[in-house]
């Protein structure tokens, strides 16, 4: 084989702290570190090329905690309540609303970013239109906060 090898850097701009408008790219069932059913949002930023994600844990012991999440979820990207309480994630993909993100630091002290909350009302009607190119998606539809971070598949400490 003949290649002349060039050494390419992988690059992608740091999504900032704030408001953003989002759309769902992606949404996995899997399991967290403590054994708990949860989601993991992909989500594609406006204005970024990169995609930050979000997991909803289901947590047994306090599900006020889950169904306020879910509640914030749908409100922020109009999710129908029916694909909310048959759990029909693939609806939720092309969906677009609002996040809030935060930065925080990892196991390697570096900072990332981290969606906090789902934006709804005022805040999410006060976001700029989406900057960009909008990302394709794999559904024909159009358009986390976690509650217990302990309970995230990684550690935060």
């Amino acid at each position: 084989m003949a290649w002349t090898f060039k050494r390419e850097e992988q690059t992608f701009e740091q999504i900032a702290a704030g408001d953003h408008r989002a759309i769902i790219t992606n949404v996995e069932r899997k399991t967290s570190r403590a054994g708990n059913d949860m989601l993991e949002l992909t989500l594609a930023v406006s204005g970024y090329n990169s995609t930050i994600k979000s997991w909803i844990v289901f947590l047994e012991d306090r599900p006020e905690i889950t169904n306020r999440t879910l509640t914030q979820l749908m409100d922020s990207f109009s999710i129908p309540e029916s694909d909310m309480q048959n759990c029909n994630v693939e609806n939720w993909i092309g969906r677009s609303g609002g996040i809030h993100v935060e930065m925080r630091e990892g196991n390697d002290s570096n900072e990332y970013a981290s969606v906090r909350y789902f934006l709804t009302g005022r805040k999410l009607e006060n976001l700029p239109p989406w900057q960009g190119e909008a990302p394709k998606t794999i559904s024909g539809f159009a358009t986390a906060t976690p509650g217990e971070e302990d309970d995230l598949p990684f550690d935060f400490s």
